[in-house]
């Protein structure tokens, strides 16, 4: 239940952030991160982040699918953020960003499993 809302409440959270400035950007990615975490328990164990030891991914159809819709869209809205007008550093860290986000979403996309 407590990954259910927390997956809710990141789903919220990329739209509160609307502005297209490096703040914005490191706030999607640290909800995307913390999202990411809760959502593949096992996965953040093994990176040492023992806060969901007791709890197995849920690999129900439907939530695989929300787990998918999720990366999708957010990879598209970082897509969309211009970016020239910001520093060297920060136009890098959306790079980056956006190419985890891009390897997160390649195995569904592309193997279609």
């Amino acid at each position: 239940m407590k990954q259910r809302l927390l997956f809710l409440l990141v789903l919220a959270c990329p739209v509160a952030v609307s502005a297209q400035s490096p703040a914005s950007l490191r706030t999607l990615a640290h909800d995307y991160y913390a999202w990411r975490d809760a959502a593949y328990p096992v996965a953040s164990s093994d990176k040492g982040k023992h806060n969901w030891d007791n709890q197995l991914t849920d690999y129900r159809m439907s939530s695989v699918r929300q787990r998918r819709a999720h990366v999708e869209s957010l990879l598209a809205r970082v897509k969309s953020i211009q970016s020239g007008r910001w520093g060297k550093d920060d136009r890098i860290d959306k790079v980056l960003f956006e190419a985890q986000l891009e390897g997160d979403a390649f195995f569904p996309r592309v193997m279609r499993p």
